[in-house]
């Protein structure tokens, strides 16, 4: 892509770019686990429950405890995730203004030939829609992700705590489900060039219309113009 013709040849990488921000990352994350953990308890609770009441008399105390503590853990489990959200979030932003400050100052020691060879509609996609991806990855992939694998290893060590053989039946069909993932990529990355490429030639057909858009109305040609 334009964006890569403009580094060296480093290899771009998205951590090199969360160097300053590494405290309020790992406090989104960090609170993320906790929140899945917390997250869990309601689960265990009618766990609890159900079997108190396989198992009568049931103590109505005892489960109005277990109900309250479900409530609590709810509450509690959004209240971290809305922390842990908003700090993601101020990250990924930042992040985004940073790179953009970058690309811009780049812009302007590029030499004019670059700008000969690249559309406006290129440019522009790299300044905008290239450089928005990056708050998808870090204020929702990086922490979500994290909390994902931490639900599943805490989830799967409980059950193995309840009952083996049934974990085990539970995490069967995980082997299948990445299988899936991984052919889904396998046929959709191909994809990726003609994707932005063809992104690239539509930006940059909509501006240069738009941007010529006195001239077609100048000489009354606006019908023709769609073609």
């Amino acid at each position: 892509s334009a964006i890569s013709n403009m580094n060296t040849n480093v290899s771009p990488s998205i951590f090199s770019l969360l160097t300053n921000y590494k405290g309020k990352l790992s406090l989104a994350v960090t609170l993320q686990i906790i929140a899945t953990i917390v997250g869990l308890l309601p689960f265990i609770v009618v766990y609890r429950l159900a079997v108190a009441l396989l198992n009568p008399p049931v103590l109505h105390s005892y489960a109005w405890q277990l109900i309250a503590a479900a409530f609590v853990a709810v509450v509690v489990k959004w209240v971290l995730l809305a922390i842990a959200g908003s700090l993601s979030h101020i990250v990924a932003y930042d992040v985004l203004y940073d790179v953009r400050l970058k690309i811009s100052a780049k812009f302007g020691v590029l030499p004019l030939g670059y700008f000969d060879k690249h559309s406006t509609g290129e440019l522009k996609k790299i300044m905008n829609e290239d450089v928005e991806y990056l708050e998808l990855t870090i204020a929702h992939g990086i922490p979500e992700a994290i909390g994902l694998i931490s639900t599943l290893v805490i989830t799967s060590i409980y059950l193995f705590t309840v009952d083996w053989r049934m974990t085990l039946a539970a995490l069967s069909g995980l082997p299948l489900l990445v299988l899936g993932q991984v052919i889904m990529f396998r046929r959709s990355l191909p994809l990726v060039p003609e994707y932005y490429a063809t992104k690239d030639r539509m930006n940059s057909t909509i501006i240069e219309y738009v941007r010529g858009m006195p001239v077609i109305k100048a000489f009354t040609q606006t019908t023709e113009s769609f073609a």
